[in-house]
């Protein structure tokens, strides 16, 4: 069974505050997310180079960025 997502559905990475970006990158592609919230940690730990080329190969739209 397939659940289509509206295309304006965002998941943020507050919401796993234990996953590392690579984790939170493999549950947005498997459900179909097309936009989503980074945190700056997150970000700065994975490289931001790394992330902005991972979200632009998974064909995802990052929304928002929560610096805190």
């Amino acid at each position: 069974m397939s659940l289509a997502l509206h295309p304006r559905l965002s998941l943020s990475a507050i919401v796993t505050p234990s996953w590392t970006f690579a984790q939170d990158l493999r549950f947005w592609t498997s459900t179909g997310l097309q936009q989503v919230g980074l945190l700056q940690a997150k970000v700065s730990a994975h490289g931001v180079d790394r992330v902005a080329d991972a979200l632009q190969t998974a064909g995802l739209a990052a929304g928002i960025t929560y610096t805190g």
